[in-house]
């Protein structure tokens, strides 16, 4: 299953990426967008919707991929596996990150990880990502929990939140970075300029 969350609405070059998916032979796809305020509340919708399928392809409404994303992430056979974006900040901030040792996760530079097609992470966005149905189900409802704080440190996401579970479980969290994803914004926001 391919699904989107949103808020609002996808845009015209996310729902390109996905029009333009190579599909491995041998695999069928369902696209679904599931709108609502509360991400947390839709992605657990989402993550609902997943237990009728093998793999869920969650892709955020802002990013877009090459056409071969999906057969690259599928290729390496893992329970989870992400490409790798940066946030909307004119900072280089990847969504992929690691423990800390104070309890949260800190973001790991493109840097660090540049060079090997496979990294292993702690936590992730969710903005391009590909999980076996297995983790959703051992993990169980509900699946995403986003704990705000007054203190932005001590926020955690519903993404980080569902990371933390999954490794609770005995799952890994691996990033191909050779999956370049831009995030859009007033502008397109590149791993790589």
């Amino acid at each position: 299953m391919i699904a989107i969350p949103t808020a609002k609405y996808i845009e015209s070059e996310t729902f390109k990426s996905i029009y333009d998916l190579e599909i491995p032979e041998g695999y069928e796809t369902t696209f679904q967008f599931f709108y609502g305020y509360n991400i947390a509340q839709i992605r657990n919708l989402i993550a609902h919707w997943a237990n009728s399928f093998d793999y869920l392809f969650s892709v955020d409404s802002d990013i877009t991929f090459e056409k071969n994303t999906l057969k690259k992430l599928l290729k390496h056979d893992k329970d989870i596996v992400t490409g790798i974006y940066v946030q909307r900040k004119e900072e280089k901030i990847l969504e992929i990150y690691r423990m800390n040792g104070y309890g949260g996760v800190s973001n790991i530079p493109f840097s660090e990880i540049q060079g090997n097609e496979l990294a292993e992470i702690s936590a992730c966005g969710f903005g391009c990502i590909l999980i076996k149905s297995e983790v959703i189900r051992k993990i169980g409802y509900p699946q995403f929990i986003y704990r705000d704080a007054l203190d932005h440190k001590d926020t955690v996401s519903e993404d980080i939140y569902f990371c933390a579970r999954a490794t609770e479980e005995g799952f890994k969290i691996w990033a191909d970075t050779t999956i370049l994803c831009d995030h859009i914004g007033n502008k397109r926001y590149k791993v790589i300029e």
